[in-house]
C-alpha cells in the first residue's frame, strides 16, 4: 500500500549480508538475515512512508552534508572569513559554529542517523513483543530481538563518536 518493495537478494552493497532500506527507491533489501533485522528494515520503510518521514528522507542528507562541510570551514577559515566580510550575520553564524562545533555535530548525527535507527529498532522490538504476547512468538523472543538489535544500534552510536570528538579537538586546537 505504501509502494515499498522487498528484495530478498543481495542489495546495492553486494554480499554485505545485512539488510538495508533505501528511501529513494522505496526498496528493502533483506538477504540472509533474521526476523528482528527484517522488522528493523521494515520499520525504516514504515517510518519513511509517513509525511514527516518523507521530509526527513529528503532533508537528512542535505542537513548532514551541510554540517559536515560548514563546520570544518568555520573552524579552519572562519576568522579569515569574518575579517573579509565584517559586520554581517555571517559573523554571528560563524562564531556560533566555532563556539558550538561539537554540540552541532552531535545534534546533527543524532537527528539524521541515531534517531531513525533507534526508531526502527524500537518498532521491530515492539512488534515482536506484541506477537509474543499473543503467543505467536516463543517466550523470550523480545529479549532475543533486543539482544540482537541493541549492539547494532551501538555500532551507529560508536560511529558518531569520532566526528564529535574530532570537532571537539579541532575546536580546542583552532582556539590555541
Amino acid at each position: 500500500a505504501k509502494g515499498v518493495r522487498l528484495n530478498f537478494q543481495n542489495g546495492p552493497i553486494s554480499g554485505s549480508g545485512g539488510g538495508s532500506y533505501h528511501p529513494d527507491t522505496k526498496e528493502v533489501y533483506l538477504p540472509r538475515i533474521g526476523q528482528e533485522t527484517i522488522l528493523h528494515e521494515l520499520g525504516h520503510a514504515a517510518d519513511y512512508s509517513t509525511r514527516m518521514g518523507r521530509v526527513r528522507a529528503y532533508a537528512d542528507p542535505i542537513i548532514r552534508n551541510g554540517v559536515l562541510t560548514a563546520l570544518p570551514i568555520a573552524l579552519a577559515a572562519g576568522d579569515h572569513i569574518k575579517e573579509m566580510i565584517p559586520g554581517t550575520i555571517d559573523d554571528k553564524a560563524i562564531s556560533f559554529m566555532q563556539d558550538h562545533a561539537p554540540s552541532i555535530m552531535a545534534a546533527t548525527l543524532t537527528a539524521t542517523t541515531l534517531y531513525p535507527e533507534a526508531k526502527a529498532s524500537i518498532m521491530a522490538i515492539r512488534h515482536i513483543r506484541d506477537l509474543e504476547r499473543l503467543g505467536r512468538q516463543p517466550v523470550g523472543a523480545t529479549a532475543r530481538a533486543a539482544k540482537r538489535l541493541l549492539p547494532l544500534f551501538g555500532s551507529y552510536l560508536l560511529g558518531a563518536v569520532p566526528a564529535v570528538v574530532g570537532m571537539a579537538l579541532a575546536k580546542k586546537y583552532m582556539n590555541q
